[in-house]
């Protein structure tokens, strides 16, 4: 713990603090020291995570371990949220869920903790399961296993609490299983999972890095996406447009993507050939040149890769740090106080 203190306190004198820039800047660096101890092993808390925290943990491990893309993980984290959120809703006194509302409220004798936890954690493992099948067996089965769980308790008796996880959880993936993400593949002719139905084809022809000064720049449209062809260190790929049919999904914090056509409209990027858009190119290739040690640690932090938690789930790994280390009987998960608002996230 020494340790972790001495880490932070060391990248906070790095920072300026004499203006806004500089103290998000300063709040970004401490957020990944603190990401980076966790995945180092450095103890940050004492005690035996809390049920929840279990759980994020293990969904984070489906991330590393499968190899979907960010759109993708921002929807499965959610998901297995959102039924952790609606299971722990019944044993709460106002808490209301995304489904059922407060139809599956349980009474006062029963809101117990070992009841919250056993309704979470089935309902963590169903969503987790279905999100992240090829971890059944090396870590959510485990999980149960070692919380003392039956992965065949299918109950959905609704008056116990593997009963209310498993209809909690139940009707949130029959939702999700038909909100446009085609998680299932049984959009396509293909069946794989979460595969583009859209018909979607670039603009611009996949290119090697660099093109070099004899390329035809004329042909490319600068204002679309561009597919690059370029050696991964094991072989030569050329990766595709990841979630192509996203705007179609069904969101979760609106109503529809086409919300946001108006903010894009105003702020969007600036389109080629005008002023603001060679201005824009130019600021990014004099940022990317002039960054420091400390922004090019961020910056490849931020980039990821191949068994990483992608940027959906630092989002998670910071909320465990913020959070006490305990589920509190009559909180929310991840100490969030319960308002009885429909809906509500629990990161």
């Amino acid at each position: 713990m020494g340790k972790a203190r001495c880490l932070v306190r060391q990248i906070l004198n790095m920072k300026n603090s004499t203006t806004t820039r500089s103290r998000y800047r300063s709040k970004t660096i401490v957020a990944f020291a603190v990401a980076s101890l966790a995945l180092c092993g450095v103890p940050l808390f004492g005690q035996t995570p809390d049920v929840v925290v279990q759980w994020n943990n293990a969904a984070l491990q489906g991330v590393r371990d499968s190899k979907l893309g960010p759109p993708m993980v921002a929807r499965a984290l959610f998901i297995v949220h959102n039924c952790i959120y609606d299971a722990w809703a019944a044993y709460d006194k106002s808490a209301v869920g995304t489904v059922f509302g407060a139809s599956l409220r349980r009474p006062k004798p029963e809101r117990t903790l070992a009841n919250k936890n056993q309704a979470i954690s089935f309902a963590a493992y169903r969503a987790a399961v279905d999100l992240f099948p090829g971890d059944k067996t090396t870590v959510f089965d485990p999980l149960m296993a070692g919380l003392g769980y039956d992965i065949n308790d299918n109950s959905t008796n609704v008056a116990t609490p593997s009963g209310i996880g498993n209809v909690a959880c139940g009707a949130i993936l029959a939702i999700r299983h038909n909100d446009g993400s085609n998680q299932l593949g049984n959009l396509t002719a293909s069946g794989v999972p979460y595969a583009d139905y859209t018909g979607y084809v670039p603009s611009n022809p996949a290119t090697t890095v660099p093109l070099g000064s004899g390329y035809d720049y004329s042909s490319l449209n600068p204002n679309r996406w561009q597919p690059l062809t370029y050696f991964n260190g094991i072989t030569t790929v050329t990766p595709s447009f990841v979630g192509a049919q996203w705007y179609k999904v069904t969101p979760f914090a609106i109503s529809s993507a086409d919300e946001l056509l108006p903010f894009i409209a105003r702020v969007g990027p600036a389109l080629y050939p005008s002023k603001t858009y060679l201005n824009q190119a130019q600021d990014l290739v004099a940022i990317s040149a002039g960054l420091t040690d400390t922004q090019k640690m961020i910056a490849e932090y931020w980039a990821n890769g191949p068994h990483t938690e992608l940027p959906p789930g630092h989002g998670d790994l910071f909320a465990q740090f913020v959070k006490p280390p305990r589920l509190q009987v009559e909180r929310t998960p991840l100490d969030k106080p319960s308002s009885g608002r429909r809906g509500r996230e629990i990161f």
